[in-house]
Formats: C-alpha cells, sequence, structure tokens
C-alpha cells in the first residue's frame, strides 16, 4: 500500500489497515507499506501498529518483500 500522497491517517484510516493486515496474515497474504511520509509514520508509531506492520521505503522495495518466502 503505497502511502506517498498521504499526509493525515485518521483512526478510520488506522483500522482499515489493521484490519486488512489481519486478514491478510489469516490466509497467508502480507500488506506492505510504503512511501510513508514521516506524520504518517508517527501516528504509526504513536497508534502501537508500526511493528507490527511490514514497511519498505519504496514501492520496488515492497515489491522486493512480497516476493521473498
Amino acid at each position: 500500500l503505497d502511502l506517498g500522497g498521504v499526509d493525515y491517517l485518521s483512526s478510520a484510516g488506522l483500522l482499515a489497515i489493521e484490519s486488512v493486515s489481519a486478514r491478510l496474515a489469516r490466509t497467508g497474504g502480507t500488506l506492505v507499506l510504503c512511501d510513508i511520509p514521516e506524520p504518517v509514520r508517527v501516528t504509526l508509531d504513536l497508534a502501537g501498529l508500526d511493528p507490527g506492520l511490514r514497511i519498505a521505503p519504496s514501492r520496488e522495495d515492497a515489491r522486493q518483500m512480497l516476493r521473498r518466502p
């Protein structure tokens, strides 16, 4: 999920990311967030989601993470 154009993440957005990540994990999938602006990264960190999410610096790095077993 490329967050490069996001400058604000509401509680609804946090819940959506957490929900999608959990659903994908239950079915063997993976959510990778990439290109996260600093204010959004701080929000993820303050919400306690940062450690449980896979995060890549760029879209290409996210693709690489998804290709690895």
